[in-house]
């Protein structure tokens, strides 16, 4: 069995808490929009485990075009009495493919 995920994605996001580092990969869809003319795009909120974010955090900035090679984790929100399972993405691997550089 195998639980794992490739996203190819421009950071639009970073969030760096005490305990998480988070980034929102903004993704194209290969969808077009009639109304805007325009692709479609989904906004993707990937966890960075501690040893990842250490390695990888200074080298992060918005806009950068990385891969992510991750898993998915199932998780459950406790909102008032309801409970809503779903699931995070957490990263494995950070691939940089075009930085703002270059």
């Amino acid at each position: 069995m195998l639980n794992q995920c490739v996203l190819v994605g421009r950071i639009h996001d970073i969030k760096k808490d005490t305990d998480d580092t988070k980034i929102t990969l903004e993704v194209s869809k290969n969808i077009m929009n009639p109304e805007t003319n325009s692709v479609e795009t989904d906004f993707l909120e990937v966890k960075l485990p501690t040893e990842l974010s250490s390695q990888s955090i200074e080298y992060l900035d918005i806009g950068c075009v990385v891969g992510v090679k991750a898993r998915l984790k199932p998780v459950e929100i406790v909102i008032g009495e309801n409970c809503i399972k779903t699931h995070a993405i957490i990263a494995d691997k950070i691939t940089f493919i075009k930085s703002n550089n270059a």
